[in-house]
């Protein structure tokens, strides 16, 4: 089986946790809180989500 790998930018983790809970059989979880780490390795990824807090 083909599982599709994303990575999840997540400064306080929490929605991060919850995908990795929910869909953990369907897909491979990447996870960061740096967001300055999105160059690397960018290419590996079918699906990037970031996620944010704060409007400022």
């Amino acid at each position: 089986m083909n599982i599709k790998k994303i990575v999840v930018y997540d400064s306080q983790y929490y929605f991060a946790r919850f995908l990795k809970c929910q869909f953990r059989g369907d897909f491979g979880f990447d996870s960061f809180r740096n967001f300055k780490r999105f160059e690397k390795g960018i290419n590996d990824y079918s699906v990037i989500v970031f996620v944010i807090y704060s409007e400022e």
